[in-house]
């Protein structure tokens, strides 16, 4: 596979912020979290462009300002809950900080407690500096006999608002397309409310989208609730090799909505509430080579509605750099959380009886240090749908993450499994290759019902800077295994290589960018063993996820 991605800025948020910290040197002593700074009085905030100090004489950062808008005062204001005269703890500081620095707008944030006006009274000094927000990316690829190019241009601080718009469109030689406008308001009527829209086409036809959300603004607050919507004509594809073999048209139209109280202690929270999901699905007859291999089903209308009760434990947060970025601060949230969501689902299929199914969705996930200098997250997720005492269909996936921080350089590992069950609707499969982690293999190129991957990775900063970017070195190691239904797992595909990685917080925020050349050990069955390239923004794992560039179902 050939790969070229051309990127200049990225909308990769951090994740969350910090009672211990941890980078170059050992942890820190630091205030208790607990510790009452004051009365609230005043947010004062401060913000600067990407190069707030840029020098005339070099390009890029005239060239950055010049194509960025800074980030209002306002956008920050509306992301803090406080009001006057409400007791502000350590804690509270800490925890605007990190949330700033996960809206992926800022290159570097500070919250500092500074004297207010009368005794008593302590303001909150906001000092952000931005990140390139502009997106520009385009990327070429050849697998077999199949060509695809793709491209993605946007705005993900639009007019210094915070919101997002976002162009991107994907083609290959065998007429498969998918084209797709995106605008996100981070702050609709002003309040912490997110507006999402979505239109575009594919090749079968169009798609819309819409969706409404309240999250959670703080770990104090109480209420969150979502409704979402979407239309889409499009093609669900079979593969092997890494080459398309079947597709079937599929037309869906689908709405959910959910609501959810919290309550208990910031740092240790229950949550319940309620669910409901309606899905119309209108299918094609299936075309390719392996057509005749698939069972289409015949027009579905599924309804769920159910409760939710789930419950979150924050043990504390760090901020460390060096594990997954070079020079940005990442937030990690040590803690677990588990999430259970089940109830009836009415099943509704064209030639078959109606019939009510038991639905239920599980998730949980867990982040701990062993040590001062490391990291464990583990995850575990999973769906069923049982009918008459039988299951219909499930799905299981587990993955852990593991870091070894040494002063300059990180030793990080990810095993992941996952595993699909479908007997009622069209079949499910789990891909394998370079696109999901498998590096030196072709996006795609192994497909089946179970997948495990290993991934292994020597992380270097090599503490050179040019510019505004620091300079990272990766040595790795893959494996994966791919079983189909009823059969074992057998020898795993292997590879190796080395890569670089570059990280600037101001144009990448909590990315990097890295480049791997990767050589894969085992022969695939009339494939190709050459060396492969990859290009691409962002870890191939992260502390607690695997990078995915294509999608599947």
């Amino acid at each position: 596979m050939i790969a070229a991605w051309i990127l200049l800025g990225c909308w990769a948020p951090a994740q969350a912020t910090t009672e211990s910290q941890v980078g170059d040197s050992l942890s820190q002593v630091e205030p208790d979290p607990s510790t009452i700074l004051g009365t609230f009085g005043r947010l004062r905030v401060s913000t600067s462009d990407v190069f707030p100090d840029p020098d005339l004489e070099r390009v890029l950062p005239s060239l950055v300002n010049g194509i960025h808008w800074t980030t209002r005062e306002g956008v920050i204001h509306r992301e803090a809950w406080f009001v006057a005269g409400q007791s502000i703890t350590e804690a509270d500081r800490r925890e605007l900080e990190r949330n700033l620095r996960a809206t992926g707008l800022f290159g570097e944030v500070v919250v500092s407690a500074v004297p207010g006006e009368l005794p008593g009274v302590v303001d909150l000094a906001v000092d952000s500096r931005d990140r390139l927000s502009f997106i520009f990316g385009a990327s070429g690829a050849l697998v077999g006999n199949v060509g695809e190019i793709s491209g993605t241009i946007g705005e993900s601080n639009l007019l210094g608002l915070g919101d997002q718009l976002v162009l991107s469109y994907e083609e290959n030689t065998e007429g498969e397309l998918t084209g797709t406008l995106r605008y996100r308001d981070r702050h609709l009527f002003g309040r912490f409310l997110r507006l999402g829209l979505e239109a575009g086409v594919t090749e079968e036809g169009e798609r819309y989208g819409v969706s409404l959300t309240k999250p959670l603004q703080h770990l104090g607050d109480r209420v969150s609730w979502s409704t979402r919507a979407f239309y889409t004509e499009a093609e669900v594809d079979f593969f092997e090799g890494g080459n398309t073999v079947a597709e079937v048209p599929e037309q869906t139209t689908a709405f959910s909505a959910d609501w959810s109280r919290a309550r208990g202690p910031r740092s240790a929270r229950w949550r319940t509430g309620l669910s409901m999901r309606f899905n119309d699905r209108v299918f094609g007859a299936a075309a390719g080579p392996a057509a005749g291999l698939l069972t289409v089903p015949g027009d579905t209308t599924t309804l769920f509605a159910g409760p939710l009760i789930g419950f979150d434990r924050f043990d504390r947060f760090d901020e460390v750099t060096g594990l997954d970025t070079l020079d940005f601060v990442q937030d990690l949230s040590l803690g677990s959380s588990i999430e259970l969501l089940a109830g009836p689902s009415y099943r509704d299929e064209s030639g078959e009886r109606s019939q009510t199914q038991l639905a239920a969705f599980l998730s949980a996930r867990t982040a701990f240090a062993p040590t001062s200098r490391s990291y464990v997250t583990g995850t575990a997720g999973g769906s069923l749908r049982q009918a008459a005492g039988r299951a219909v269909g499930w799905s299981a996936s587990t993955s852990v993450h593991a870091y070894q921080l040494f002063r300059q350089h990180t030793l990080a590992g990810s095993l992941t499994f996952d595993q699909v069950f479908e007997s009622e609707d069209l079949l499910v499969e789990v891909t394998l290759g370079e696109d999901n982690g498998l590096r030196g293999y072709p996006a795609r190129q192994f497909s089946g019902e179970r997948r495990i991957r290993l991934n292994l990775e020597e992380r270097f900063d090599t503490g050179l800077e040019f510019s505004s970017f620091e300079l990272g070195l990766v040595g790795f190691f893959d494996a994966g295994w791919l079983a189909e239904r009823d059969q074992g797992f057998g020898d795993p595909f292997r590879s190796a290589g080395v890569g670089l990685r570059l990280g600037s917080k101001e144009l990448f925020g909590g990315g990097v960018l890295r480049l791997d050349v990767a050589f894969p050990f085992d022969e695939i069955p009339g494939g190709s063993d050459n060396v492969q390239i990859s290009l691409a923004l962002g870890q191939v794992f992260s502390f607690f996820g695997n990078q995915a560039n294509l999608s599947t179902r």
